[in-house]
């Protein structure tokens, strides 16, 4: 036991040399992104603003306020990217796609899912990657989230709030249940 635990804290000393390491890395991270579903990415950026709230408030001696906004901030575009991927798996889902019309345009429909869907997991799944990867850099940082906004994270504010309003219209137009149906299958975390 002493053996493999020693020869684990010498992988992690070397790990960042090996390049198959980081192909693994990445070819993990694709599938996990492709097979979980979205609600698991919403735990993640959970997980992240609580640990953005113990930066703020704990180590940097925030107020709420301040605290509050500065996460929010932080969060802005793993928020985006998550609430575009679940408007894309709701206006996408196969009950209620215009894509069930015709099955000429099925690669469409599957090119739509990998790149609205699939890389904005992927997005959101490599920061938390990052961050959780770097906690003593990430809690010591102070990005500039207090203060001017970026010209990045108003248009993320806006692209949060163009998806936001699409999901919210999508509670109106698809059939009754259907909505609620296909939400849930997309965000209850441990419905993989």
């Amino acid at each position: 036991m002493r053996t493999f635990t020693h020869n684990i804290r010498a992988f992690a000393l070397v790990h960042d040399d090996v390049p198959a390491f980081h192909v693994a890395c990445i070819v993990l991270t694709v599938l996990a992104a492709m097979l979980l579903n979205t609600g698991a990415f919403a735990v993640l950026i959970a997980a992240h603003a609580a640990l953005d709230i113990v930066k703020y408030r704990d180590v940097h001696a925030m107020s709420w306020a301040k605290t509050l906004a500065a996460t929010f901030r932080e969060a802005l575009l793993d928020l985006f990217f998550l609430s575009l991927a679940l408007c894309f798996a709701l206006y996408l889902h196969h009950g209620q796609s215009i894509f069930v019309l015709s099955r000429l345009v099925h690669t469409e429909e599957i090119l739509l899912r990998v790149f609205g869907i699939g890389l904005a997991r992927l997005e959101v799944l490599l920061h938390g990657f990052w961050v959780f990867s770097n906690v003593r850099q990430h809690l010591t940082e102070v990005r500039r989230a207090t203060g001017t906004w970026r010209s990045v994270e108003v248009l993320c504010l806006c692209g949060f709030v163009a998806s936001m309003m699409f999901i919210a219209m999508l509670a109106l137009v698809m059939e009754p249940g259907a909505f609620q149906k296909v939400f849930l299958e997309q965000m209850v975390p441990w419905r993989i």
